[in-house]
C-alpha cells in the first residue's frame, strides 16, 4: 500500500510539473528555428547584424555598417529588408480607436507598425508588429515599436 501511494504521488507530481518542463523546451526550439531562419535571411542580404532584438514571434536586426535593417515574422515567415540610406522618415504608427464598453471609453489598438517613407518618392513601406485580427493581445509590441522606431530614426541621413 505504501509503495502504490508513493508511485501514485510521484505520477501525479510528474503530470503537474510537465507543463513547466515541456513549454520552455518547445519555446526554445521555436526560437532556435526562428533565429536560424533570420540568420539565413541576413546572409542572403549580405548583412552583418550588429544589433538584434526579439519580441514574441518578431525579430529585427540592424547592420550599422551598411545602414540597413531586416525584419522577420516567425509566424507568417514575412521578411522585409530596408536600406536606411534610401529612407527619409521612420515613424511608429499606432492605429487605434475609441470604444465604449459598459459606459466607459476604452482605447483599442488595431495595428502597430513601423513605417518608412522613401527619399526618392512619396512611397511608404511598413512592417507590421501587431494586428488585432491575428494577435490575441499586445505583449511588448508597443515598447518594441517605440524603441526601434527611435533607433532607426536616429540612423537616417536626411
Amino acid at each position: 500500500m505504501d509503495i502504490s501511494t508513493t508511485i501514485m504521488g510521484l505520477f501525479l507530481a510528474l503530470i503537474c510539473m510537465s507543463p513547466f518542463i515541456i513549454i520552455p523546451i518547445k519555446k526554445s526550439k521555436t526560437n532556435k528555428k526562428m533565429q536560424l531562419a533570420f540568420t539565413s535571411l541576413a546572409q542572403k542580404h549580405q548583412m552583418n547584424v550588429t544589433q538584434q532584438d526579439f519580441c514574441k514571434h518578431l525579430i529585427i536586426g540592424l547592420d550599422e555598417i551598411k545602414n540597413s535593417v531586416l525584419f522577420y515574422d516567425g509566424i507568417t515567415a514575412n521578411e522585409k529588408f530596408i536600406d536606411l540610406n534610401n529612407v527619409k522618415e521612420c515613424k511608429a504608427v499606432n492605429n487605434s480607436r475609441n470604444v465604449k464598453v459598459n459606459g466607459y471609453n476604452d482605447k483599442t489598438v488595431d495595428k502597430l507598425e513601423i513605417a518608412f517613407k522613401s527619399k526618392s518618392n512619396s512611397a511608404t513601406d511598413s512592417f507590421e508588429l501587431y494586428n488585432s485580427q491575428r494577435d490575441s493581445e499586445i505583449n511588448g509590441e508597443l515598447q518594441f515599436m517605440d524603441k526601434w522606431s527611435k533607433i532607426l530614426g536616429s540612423r537616417l541621413n536626411n
